[in-house]
């Protein structure tokens, strides 16, 4: 069952909320909360501040991926069934 969708002024303020207190403990990271496109889910990344570099993503592109692959062939099973 996908998730529920969720707006962009949630994202942002979920952003500021986790990004305030890493900035006092760790002021070279910041968090990124956005929407997958193919799969309409929520990813999170974890972003050196100074390299701008991704260190982790959750769910990792790979999860990603594979999902929005098994959303296809689900939607082809349903089509051969009608």
């Amino acid at each position: 069952m996908p998730p529920a969708p969720v707006s962009r002024q949630a994202l942002q303020a979920v952003v500021c909320h986790l990004n305030e207190p890493i900035r006092e403990v760790r002021s070279d990271l910041e968090f990124s909360i956005s929407i997958d496109k193919a799969t309409d889910r929520p990813v999170v990344k974890i972003i050196d501040g100074q390299t701008k570099a991704v260190i982790r993503q959750i769910p990792p592109q790979a999860i990603l991926s594979l999902d929005h692959r098994l959303q296809q062939l689900a939607g082809l099973l349903l089509r051969a069934r009608a």
